[in-house]
């Protein structure tokens, strides 16, 4: 809508220029782009979250491809329509390139209400990983069974409505603390993605694909993809992170 009822910006860009030239600080930016489609931190909690009859590999095939499709039409539409409208003077904010209008009010205030709904899924994921490494749970828990078997070994905390809430506390306002700390929030996804997104989205899945599959062109891919994102792109995000 914004694309077909704002004026363009005149630009002198070749066709060559505008889709295909690569320009500086592409590889730093891979590490947000990461982020956009990293979610196997939360694979466990979403699995859980559907209904016993689809709890099956085939459900989860059809859930997970049909979520990561959704997810990559909505980011190419997301980036596209606001590039094709100013070019080379787009800048990563997009929503502050547009003028004052009750559209993109809203669109802010929904881009707003979006991250607050999408911030408890990594904090939910990383209080699930703390408690099962440092607490015990009630006996019919079948993670603290599996955590058990792997690290042979009883947590030394008892895991309670009390702990719960404490540990939930301490994350949140930790992260918070840190966040606001930040200078510059755009860096510091850059980096984080560069290094936790592609150690998550691309090395730990081709390892664990090389463990049971062997070796295959799509592991291996995946592998020289993450380390030249993780390496290259966290190496040039840390940079720009120092310099600012």
């Amino acid at each position: 809508y914004l694309y077909w009822t704002l004026p363009k910006q005149a630009t002198n860009w070749t066709f060559f220029q505008k889709w295909f030239e690569m320009r500086s600080g592409v590889i730093e930016s891979m590490g947000t782009f990461n982020l956009a489609f990293v979610c196997q931190h939360a694979i466990h909690l979403v699995y859980r979250s559907l209904p016993a009859r689809f709890q099956s590999t085939k459900s989860w095939n059809i859930v997970s491809t049909a979520a990561i499709l959704q997810s990559l039409a909505i980011f190419i539409g997301l980036a596209v329509f606001p590039y094709m409208t100013y070019w080379e003077k787009t800048e990563s904010n997009l929503l502050e390139e547009y003028p004052a209008t009750p559209v993109v009010d809203g669109a802010r205030v929904l881009l707003s209400c979006a991250m607050v709904l999408t911030y408890p899924m990594p904090l939910l994921s990383l209080r699930e990983i703390v408690t099962n490494l440092l607490f015990d749970h009630p006996d019919d828990c079948v993670a603290d069974d599996t955590v058990d078997r792997m690290l042979k070994t009883k947590r030394p905390l008892v895991y309670n409505r009390t702990s719960h809430i404490a540990l939930t506390a301490f994350l949140l306002i930790f992260s918070l603390v840190l966040a606001l700390l930040a200078g510059s929030l755009g860096n510091i996804l850059n980096l984080n993605g560069c290094i936790s997104g592609s150690l998550i989205g691309f090395l730990l899945p081709a390892v664990f694909s090389f463990q049971h599959r062997g070796v295959t062109s799509l592991n291996t891919t995946l592998l020289i993809i993450g380390s030249f994102v993780g390496v290259i792109g966290g190496y040039f995000a840390l940079l720009a992170m120092m310099v600012s």
